[in-house]
């Protein structure tokens, strides 16, 4: 199209119906390419519309990944807030065990003194009344006990 037609010169001009034929190839040439732009027109307009469409999806999708980043932020932040203060409430808890431990075992510790303290008292005193026991047993004197004989004898009589 970029060449120029050349026709050939005739008698009173130049040659129609190769003039013709060129502006019937020129019209089909530009029916064609309206038909083309038109094509092209249309899918771009439907381009638009789905650029439009996916834009919007985008956008959307977008809100929605931002609104559950942020959620999933808030979330994180919330269960170590909650974690922490677990392990506070914990230590505090501990530490109150401990420190009852600690005040109970001085009681234990402190009834076991008195009680060692006692039961060497007591041994002491057991001790002492078991030694008295032992002479008491060792100074009491049966008496003499009577001749078997001598009550046979009786019961025999008797009878």
């Amino acid at each position: 199209m970029s060449d120029k037609p050349k026709f050939r010169v005739m008698k009173n001009g130049y040659d129609r119906f190769e003039v013709d034929s060129t502006i019937e190839f020129y019209e089909k040439e530009i029916r064609d390419l309206k038909m083309k732009l038109e094509i092209c027109a249309i899918k771009l307009e439907q381009s638009t519309l789905i650029m439009d469409e996916l834009r919007a999806r985008y956008v959307n999708v977008r809100s929605i990944l931002n609104n559950k980043e942020l959620m999933a932020e808030n979330v994180s932040k919330q269960a170590l807030k909650e974690a922490n203060e677990i392990i506070k409430s914990a230590q505090e808890n501990a530490d109150i065990i401990i420190r009852e431990a600690l005040a109970i075992s001085s009681l234990i510790l402190t009834d076991l003194s008195r009680l060692s303290g006692s039961v060497v008292d007591m041994k002491d005193d057991v001790k002492e009344r078991i030694n008295e026991l032992y002479q008491y047993i060792e100074d009491f004197k049966l008496p003499e006990l009577p001749n078997i004989k001598w009550l046979e004898e009786v019961e025999n009589r008797m009878h």
